[in-house]
């Protein structure tokens, strides 16, 4: 796909590339789209940083545009600040992607394999140079997985099963899932030893977000953590939902369900940074790290005051640095 940058903001660090990469799901093709940030100034040898939005999220959580004066709520600009390129994708069936017949099927392994394929494609158009028009081509050094919640969950199935990542970074998700706010056969059915990609597990997801009673929404007040601090503007706040979009139904049932991922968390053994908000709905940093029992190289990551959006918190700048910092430490 050719297209030139959008428009941004005088105050941007970085311009902004439309991505579009058509995948196969079901036998059907099924266009997924992005973006691209690229830093002002190019370093010789960029790092991509490819980023995997959350449950109800679009990739517009990584770039979050807030008008309340503090212009600092955008991962991708903190980023592209330290020279990096980032990158994020809409999953297939929501967001700007192409819708799917049964979105309920878009399970953890079938998302996986497309972002997979995407990051390929992203990586092989950079460095060809044909991308987008007017970007030279780019000699990826590297490319870093980053997720968030259900993304900071596909994020390890994408390393486990496709080895698309030379260091991963999962935020706001820490395997123990939500026990509370599930169903007994739901309980049930993390605890048998089947994987996220189970028929049965699809089946389940229908049930509860589309069967003839569906399961009530759990109310935040019943959560074990919050998504925004007290101290987030309601600006933050209303920049946050108007990114919101559909759930990936079965995928997002499969981060709620404890240790469902464990097999995947187990083998991953590239550099691993882990962040939680210290008022995040998984806050256990020491047990969420013991499932990656095959890495040797963990960070371990509190973001003080922050709920589970990490990215509206008041220390957000602090976080992105650091984040920043630790991509430089496990490429340089």
């Amino acid at each position: 796909m050719t297209a030139e940058p959008t428009e941004r903001s005088p105050s941007m660090r970085s311009d902004r590339y439309p991505i579009e990469h058509t995948v196969v799901i079901d036998g059907a093709p099924v266009a997924m789209r992005g973006w691209l940030a690229v830093p002002r100034s190019l370093p010789p040898r960029p790092v991509l940083t490819y980023c995997l939005p959350g449950g109800h999220c679009t990739t517009g959580y990584f770039d979050l545009q807030v008008d309340d004066g503090a212009d600092t709520y955008s991962l991708a600009d903190a980023l592209t600040a330290h020279g990096h390129l980032v990158c994020s994708v809409d999953h297939p069936g929501i967001g700007t992607s192409d819708p799917v017949p049964d979105l309920f099927r878009i399970t953890m392994g079938v998302a996986a394999a497309a972002h997979a394929e995407m990051v390929a494609h992203v990586v092989d158009a950079l460095r060809s140079g044909t991308l987008a028009e007017g970007l030279p081509s780019l000699d990826v050094e590297s490319v870093i997985g980053a997720g968030h919640s259900m993304g900071g969950a596909m994020v390890d199935v994408v390393q486990a099963r496709h080895r698309s990542f030379v260091a991963v970074a999962g935020l706001g998700h820490g395997g123990s899932g939500l026990p509370m706010v599930l169903s007994a056969a739901e309980l049930a059915f993390a605890a048998s030893g089947a994987g996220p990609d189970d028929p049965q597990l699809v089946e389940l997801a229908r049930a509860r977000f589309a069967g003839p009673t569906p399961a009530p929404r759990t109310p935040r007040s019943e959560l074990p953590g919050i998504f925004h601090a007290d101290d987030v503007s309601p600006a933050a706040v209303q920049a946050f939902s108007r990114q919101v979009t559909t759930l990936l139904f079965a995928c997002g049932l499969a981060s709620m369900m404890p240790g469902l991922l464990d097999p995947e968390k187990s083998v991953i053994d590239v550099p691993y940074l882990l962040a939680l908000g210290e008022h995040d709905l998984v806050t256990d940093l020491i047990g969420s790290a013991s499932r990656y029992r095959a890495c040797d190289d963990m960070t371990l990551l509190r973001i003080p005051g922050a709920g589970h959006c990490h990215h509206t918190a008041s220390g957000r700048a602090a976080f992105f640095d650091r984040l920043a910092r630790w991509i430089g430490s496990v490429t340089g």
